[in-house]
């Protein structure tokens, strides 16, 4: 929840392409520029905010992580292939069971 931010149709709307740059902490706060452009009518209460965004993950793989990262790799693939590839280029596994989490997430059980 972001204070201020209304839920259901009138609140944040998100691509598949910012929310795996959410996931791989490429964008870190709720003000960053490609989801302001995504909400204008709540652009204003974002960029009071600058909140930043803590994301949730599973601490042990499972079949719910492996078909979240195949979501977002496959629905990254046309406008934003780099968001969330299989692998990072240092050989990172980022569609499976288990993965390697950016630093910043914070472990689930």
């Amino acid at each position: 929840n972001i204070p201020g931010v209304p839920g259901g149709a009138g609140g944040l709307k998100l691509t598949p392409c910012a929310l795996a740059k959410i996931f791989r902490a490429q964008i870190q706060y709720w003000d960053d520029p490609e989801i302001v452009s995504l909400n204008d009518h709540i652009a204003s209460t974002l960029k009071e905010k600058k909140l930043p965004i803590k994301v949730a993950r599973r601490v042990l793989g499972s079949s719910s992580t492996a078909t979240f990262t195949q979501y977002l790799h496959e629905s990254t693939q046309m406008d934003c292939p780099d968001a969330w590839p299989t692998a990072t280029s240092s050989g990172e596994n980022l569609v499976g069971k288990v993965i390697d989490w950016a630093d910043t997430t914070l472990p689930c059980q």
